[in-house]
């Protein structure tokens, strides 16, 4: 009977990791998502000289993961669909390939400092996340983005790491308490992209 149960609880993960990729992948054959292309980019270029961070969906193509969190990666030349982020006149941060939103993992009513972002279906509710809550930020004159009604603000992780290759970098993707944050972790500009 526990085994029986432990499998069905396996089955229903990979059933909702179906569903959340078949919900957010058929807009990416779409070619909407190109026009007007931008990215989220932080100011600071840290240790990315002429690249810096850009909010980014782990992974490419076919390996793209939506059920992990996002993070910053180093912004290489090119329109990517995993990269292509605008924040829109309602406050959401939208990747228009995937018809999803940044969204801050947080439970409930609330969201914590170090919680992660993950791309989600905007407005979606589900048990335990009432995303429209969770997907609405506030841009500030200085370039932070401030998660609505809170005191939390969109950063990178004050750490980095290489990928696959040695060029390429990521960091975290959180959301910390403003006034705590050093400028170059959480001050973000909208650069339009060109192919």
């Amino acid at each position: 009977m526990i085994r029986a149960l432990r499998s069905i609880n396996v089955l229903r993960k990979f059933a909702v990791t179906g569903l959340l990729c078949s919900i957010l992948s058929p807009a990416l054959a779409q070619t909407s998502w190109l026009e007007n292309a931008t990215q989220l980019k932080l100011v600071d270029e840290l240790d990315m000289p002429g690249e810096g961070y850009c909010i980014d969906i782990v992974g490419a193509g076919t390996t793209m993961r939506f059920d992990m969190p996002l993070i910053a990666y180093n912004c290489v030349l090119g329109l990517f669909p995993d990269r292509t982020v605008t924040m829109r006149n309602d406050g959401t941060l939208f990747f228009p390939a995937f018809d999803g939103c940044v969204t801050v993992m947080g439970l409930n009513e609330r969201a914590l400092p170090g919680t992660s972002v993950m791309i989600k279906p905007c407005g979606q509710d589900t048990p335990f996340l009432e995303a429209r809550k969770f997907q609405k930020f506030e841009k500030f004159a200085d370039g932070r983005l401030s998660l609505m009604g809170s005191e939390l603000c969109l950063s990178a992780g004050p750490d980095s790491h290489a990928t696959y290759s040695q060029t390429h970098r990521w960091r975290i993707l959180s959301v910390e308490k403003c006034n705590l944050l050093p400028d170059e972790l959480s001050i973000w500009e909208q650069k339009t992209v060109e192919n």
